[in-house]
């Protein structure tokens, strides 16, 4: 009784740890999508002050939605946000920061949210952004987080990182009025990206 309790004690640290489902860690099915992109230009996103990003739960995050895993999405959307609100603000923060126009097809919570974006990435504080996440329900910030990842799955995901450090390194009396014209500086073409949607990702349920 006392072993089969601590293998289901392992098994839950491990979900917790992995962001996987608590069957697939008891199991030792647990998996990674590889390799996981570099994402050491997130925390250059203005996402509120003095808050520790996990960056290791953003790439598996991003690698899983490139990858089109559904469970793997499922349960890290769920983690991210229900306990990582920084890091979902980040990760929406490096894309609705710099576009201009969230896309037709873009929730209601990010077409409320991608100016405060925007006015954080050209200040240079996200502690407005982050208040804002942060006081979103569960369903509202998963629909943020989605349509965030979108853009993550589908852009070159080197290329967008060096667009985030362009456009959050420069000072802000320096950031152009058009922030796109970072982007436009790595060579993106962001044109497409307002009309592909992830497949597979799904709204965590409450």
């Amino acid at each position: 009784m006392v072993k089969r309790h601590g293998k289901k004690q392992r098994a839950e640290k491990k979900a917790q740890r992995t962001g996987a489902a608590y069957s697939s860690a008891a199991a030792g099915t647990t998996h990674t999508h590889t390799p996981l992109p570099d994402l050491s230009a997130l925390p250059l996103v203005p996402h509120g002050s003095w808050r520790v990003l996990d960056l290791d739960l953003a790439a598996r995050l991003v690698a899983a939605c490139r990858a089109g895993c559904q469970p793997c999405q499922q349960t890290l959307i769920a983690k991210t946000v229900k306990e990582n609100r920084a890091t979902l603000a980040a990760l929406a923060g490096a894309v609705y920061g710099a576009l201009p126009t969230v896309g037709f097809a873009a929730s209601d919570p990010t077409r409320q949210w991608a100016p405060v974006a925007r006015t954080a990435m050209q200040a240079g504080t996200g502690d407005e952004a982050f208040a804002a996440v942060d006081a979103m329900d569960e369903a509202a910030a998963a629909a943020l987080l989605n349509d965030a990842l979108d853009h993550w799955a589908m852009g070159d995901v080197s290329v967008l990182a060096d667009a985030v450090r362009t456009a959050a390194e420069a000072p802000p009396r320096r950031r152009p009025a058009d922030p796109m014209d970072a982007f436009r500086a790595a060579g993106i073409d962001v044109s497409p990206w307002t009309t592909w949607t992830c497949p597979t990702a799904s709204t965590p349920t409450t």
